[in-house]
C-alpha cells in the first residue's frame, strides 16, 4: 500500500490548470476513478479517491472491433500526486449510466478480467447479465451521485476539472458506493473491500481492477425478462503501471492457452469473452494462402478459459480459435 500525504480540498485550488475536460457532468458521461486497493475491512482507505469526467460514453460506442485510441480528458499528474509515479496496486474503475428516462436505460461498468481479480477470485463474467429495474436504479443513483454531488456541495471556487476526495467524504466514490462505508450485516458475507468491488452489491460482476490491468467495459441494461440477456461487451480499457490508458473496441481476441493430446484426440484450451460463438479451426500446414477448416463444434463464450476437442490422425497439425460474432 502506498502512504503518501493526501491533498486537501483547499490545496486543489492551488494546482496548475491542465488540458482536461471541465467537470460538467451529464447522465451518460464516463467517470474514471482511481482509489486505494485497501486490505479487507479497511475503512477509510489511506489515500484519496481521484475522479475524472471523460465525457459522453457515446465516444466509445459503435466503433469497429479492433479500433484503438488513447483515452484523453484526464490528467495523470493529478493521480501521481496522490499515489506516486508508479500506479501498480491502485484500483481503477470506469462507470457511466444513461438517464432513467432513456428509452433503453443502460449502465456501463468496467469489469475485472480473470487475471486481475484481487479478492475472492470469483469469475466476474459468470454473472454478467442485465439486471432488474430496481437494481438498475441503484446503479444509476450512485453513478449520478458521483457525478453531481461536487456541483451540489462545493462552492464555485472549489469546483474543478477533476476531484480528489478522502474516502470518508460524502463526495467520494468510496462513500457514495458503499453508502458511507456501511456494510449491512448479512450482505452476502462481503467485506468492505468486496462490497466496493461489486459497486455496493448492485453490479453483476467485479468493477475494480488493480493496475496494471486490462478491464472489460460492459453495457448493463434494465430488463424485466425472467431470463436476463447477457451484458453487451463494448470494449477493453488497458492501463499500465505508468498510467497510459487506451481503449480497444470489441471483445478481446481469443488466446490459446494450451493444447493436450490423448490418443487421436487433441484438446485446445482458449480464453473467451462474454457472449459470441467460438470455433476451432485446423490445418495441416501454415502459410498465407492455406484454408483453415472449422472442426470440433463451437461454444458460447462466458469469460472463462474453455476448450474444444478434435480427433485427427495426422502426425502434426495446427489450430486456431476464432470468435464468430
Amino acid at each position: 500500500m502506498k502512504r503518501i500525504l493526501q491533498l486537501s480540498l483547499a490545496a486543489l485550488a492551488l494546482l496548475p490548470a491542465f488540458a482536461a475536460r471541465a467537470w460538467t457532468y451529464n447522465d451518460g458521461d464516463v467517470l474514471l476513478i482511481f482509489r486505494e486497493s485497501e486490505l479487507p475491512n479497511t475503512f477509510p482507505s489511506p489515500n484519496n479517491d481521484v475522479e475524472f469526467d471523460l465525457g459522453s460514453v457515446a465516444n466509445f460506442l459503435g466503433k469497429t472491433n479492433g479500433y484503438t485510441t488513447t483515452v484523453t480528458g484526464w490528467n495523470l499528474s493529478q493521480v501521481q500526486a496522490v499515489y506516486g509515479s508508479d500506479l501498480t496496486g491502485v484500483s481503477v474503475v470506469l462507470v457511466a449510466a444513461t438517464s432513467p428516462t432513456n428509452p433503453s436505460p443502460t449502465a456501463y461498468l468496467s469489469a475485472a478480467l480473470p487475471q486481475t481479480l484481487w479478492f475472492n477470485g470469483v469469475e466476474p463474467y459468470n454473472t454478467a447479465y442485465d439486471v432488474s429495474p430496481s437494481v438498475w436504479q441503484g446503479l444509476w443513483s450512485r453513478i449520478n451521485s458521483i457525478g453531481t454531488r461536487p456541483g451540489l456541495y462545493l462552492p464555485a471556487s472549489q469546483q474543478a476539472a477533476f476531484y480528489s476526495f478522502p474516502p470518508s467524504s460524502i463526495l467520494s466514490y468510496d462513500s457514495i458506493v458503499s453508502s458511507g462505508g456501511y456494510v449491512a450485516a448479512g450482505s452476502q458475507g462481503l467485506t468492505y473491500a468486496d462490497w466496493l468491488a461489486q459497486f455496493g452489491g448492485f453490479a453483476p460482476f467485479t468493477v475494480e481492477s488493480v493496475a496494471p490491468a486490462s478491464v472489460g467495459f460492459l453495457a448493463v441494461a434494465s430488463s424485466t425478462a425472467a431470463v436476463k440477456p447477457l451484458d453487451a461487451y463494448i470494449g477493453t480499457f488497458t492501463i499500465d503501471a505508468s498510467g497510459n490508458l487506451t481503449f480497444t473496441a470489441g471483445p478481446p481476441t481469443p488466446v490459446v492457452t494450451g493444447i493436450t493430446r490423448s490418443g487421436a484426440i487433441s484438446t485446445v484450451s482458449f480464453s473467451t469473452a462474454l457472449g459470441g460463438d467460438y470455433s476451432l479451426l485446423y490445418s495441416t500446414e501454415l502459410g498465407n494462402s492455406i484454408t483453415w477448416s472449422p472442426v470440433g463444434g463451437a461454444l458460447v463464450g462466458d469469460g472463462n478459459t474453455n476448450s474444444l476437442n478434435y480427433s485427427e490422425a495426422d502426425a502434426a497439425g495446427f489450430f486456431r480459435v476464432v470468435r464468430n460474432q
